[in-house]
């Protein structure tokens, strides 16, 4: 059964030049000459299916295509529908009665010829990065889509093995963990993060959650019965000890029990330095960890460290150290990325123009 699919363009496109249109095999686009150059207003798509919904489906996969190919050369969102269909024995279909709306743009000279190789599929890459092109566009009121998408251009683009160290891919990298949210729990990416000028959220430093027996580590600390734990409880304010000597662990803990715990715990955290070598030879560390040691941590890093050893120490006290996540919930946060949007828009669109039918 043979469909006869016809788009629409949402407002017709009047280009100085259009080229390459004829050699599409099963699409027609739907061209007037004028002497203002050449206008297109939609397009046919000829589909194989027995089914209308098919026809549909398959029909809908490459008007996009197009609409993504005439997006990337224009620069915005170029949108359209499906005004009707026609089966082989004539019968014609309304699809859509919309109202249009009409988009300022300046006319280009085309070649629709390469988007053949896209609706074919031998070009891959540039049919995802059109698409991420087209969403980043379509997105003017949510800057992380905005920035998202066009950076997932400039990552598919410069990020693979040869581009590895790409400058452009090194000072937007933090994007990635804005699309993923990922862990954020080396220094070399806070460091990065913080270059671009981010607030990350340390999470190194206790909370009260973050016991997971409060009253099994108030005992340690008190009885201090292994070296380990008396190398931190000699560590602690007196205030603290002298609770910690009074305390019975038959009874709740106090809130100020609790908050003084927390207190003196981060200025532990806080520094200097926890290791000692005679202290920990009987604890088992990773690998991770000893590498720390090696490298005379300062700053986060050190911060790190103190918070690791405790964990070590207190295994069945302490929970594991949060990792750092980024979520741009703060106006300095937007404003910083608003900044950076403009420069990977332009990227992108460099990108998606020397690759899209531009025959100037």
């Amino acid at each position: 059964m043979k469909w006869e699919m016809n788009y629409s363009l949402n407002y017709a496109l009047t280009e100085r030049s259009i080229v390459g249109f004829e050699k599409i095999d099963d699409i027609e686009f739907v061209i007037n000459r004028s002497e203002d150059g050449h206008k297109l207003a939609g397009f046919k798509i000829h589909v194989n299916a027995l089914a209308e919904d098919d026809a549909k489906t398959v029909a809908q996969l490459q008007a996009n295509i197009i609409f993504d190919y005439l997006t990337g050369i224009h620069g915005y969102p170029i949108k359209g529908h499906l005004d009707n269909f026609i089966k082989s024995d004539g019968r014609i279909a309304v699809e859509n009665d919309i109202t249009l709306r009409w988009n300022a743009y300046t006319s280009e000279d085309i070649d629709l010829s390469s988007i053949e190789d896209i609706l074919n599929g031998e070009d891959i890459r540039l049919m995802r990065q059109l698409s991420h092109y087209r969403a980043g566009l379509s997105a003017s009121k949510d800057l992380v889509t905005q920035v998202r998408e066009f950076y997932m251009i400039v990552e598919d683009e410069y990020g693979d093995e040869t581009h590895e160290k790409h400058d452009f891919i090194n000072k937007y990298k933090y994007v990635r963990a804005l699309v993923s949210h990922a862990q954020i729990d080396d220094q070399e990416t806070i460091d990065h993060f913080e270059d671009r000028g981010f607030d990350i959220n340390k999470s190194w430093f206790m909370r009260v959650e973050d016991l997971k027996s409060p009253i099994s580590l108030a005992v340690s600390l008190r009885n201090a019965k292994k070296p380990q734990y008396r190398h931190i409880r000699n560590k602690l304010s007196s205030e603290l000890q002298q609770l910690l000597d009074e305390y019975d662990e038959s009874s709740p803990m106090s809130k100020k029990f609790q908050d003084t715990l927390i207190k003196d715990i981060n200025k532990i955290i806080q520094g200097p330095n926890i290791y000692d070598g005679k202290i920990f030879k009987r604890i088992k560390l990773t690998p991770k960890t000893e590498k720390l040691i090696e490298q005379n941590p300062k700053g986060e890093d050190l911060l790190r460290l103190n918070r690791l050893l405790l964990e070590f120490i207190y295994r069945a006290e302490i929970a594991k150290s949060r990792k750092n996540y980024f979520y741009p919930n703060n106006p300095k946060d937007i404003e910083i990325i608003k900044r950076d949007l403009g420069s990977i828009k332009t990227e992108a669109g460099q990108i998606i123009r020397k690759k899209v039918g531009d025959s100037s």
